[in-house]
């Protein structure tokens, strides 16, 4: 019978054979590692992306001898677009606070219903980043006769000259022949506006850049909210 011999491996050749699986191993987690660390980073970068320009409005909601009214409800309306609402109730001390609003122009109203208690309404109310918004109401009681508590007219929207938005237009509303505006405001950058004014039918001027001032009759007269009811006239 013929015996075979295998050769002798060196220490080193032993050594070779350990190492080098462990060392593939050791890669390949520190692989894994780096993945799901870059991964954590880049959930993180995205939810700081979604916070950016943001800020809070808080309100504090209590009754004429500061006493806080447990039941009562704050609604903030972004006044550039008034699909964005947001609803918070106070907590035991009165306060509530909606987070995480991104920067503009908002109505910020404090009531409590079927307590007798009067809705108090602030506006416009400017949100701009970093700042937070700190409110206080103190409602007032009694009893709403017939017709209601007057509301306003809000004039809102996006200003457009032959569909592209229209900046830095002037934008004025009048009560009739009355040289002085009810209200004025200037369209910003994207072309927004906000004019918030009492029920009426108001003359409405806009004045943009290069062009004759634009006059025209726009009827505000029922409380609420108008959505781009206003365009520049390319012929004039």
């Amino acid at each position: 019978m013929k015996t075979i011999t295998l050769p002798t491996a060196t220490p080193s050749a032993w050594m070779i054979l350990i190492v080098a699986p462990v060392c593939y191993v050791e890669h390949q987690l520190r692989g894994v590692m780096l993945r799901r660390l870059f991964d954590a980073f880049f959930i993180v970068l995205v939810a700081l992306s979604q916070n950016v320009r943001a800020s809070s409005i808080c309100a504090t909601v209590s009754d004429p001898a500061g006493q806080p009214i447990r039941k009562a409800a704050v609604q903030i309306i972004h006044l550039l677009d008034p699909d964005a609402r947001f609803s918070v109730v106070v907590d035991s001390k009165g306060r509530a606070c909606a987070e995480h609003l991104p920067e503009g122009l908002y109505s910020v109203e404090a009531g409590s219903f079927g307590s007798g208690f009067l809705k108090v309404r602030y506006y416009p109310v400017r949100v701009v980043f970093p700042d937070d918004v700190d409110l206080s109401f103190r409602l007032p009681f009694g009893d709403i006769g017939e017709g209601g508590v007057q509301s306003e007219a809000i004039l809102s929207g996006t200003l457009t000259d032959q569909g592209n938005p229209a900046s830095d237009v002037k934008f004025c509303l009048f009560h009739g022949d009355k040289p002085v505006a009810a209200a004025c405001t200037v369209t910003n950058g994207l072309g927004q506006y906000s004019l918030i004014v009492p029920p009426g039918i108001y003359r409405l001027e806009l004045t943009p850049l290069a062009k004759r001032t634009q006059s025209r009759t726009i009827d505000l007269s029922s409380p609420g909210y108008y959505r781009n009811r206003v365009t520049v006239d390319p012929s004039q």
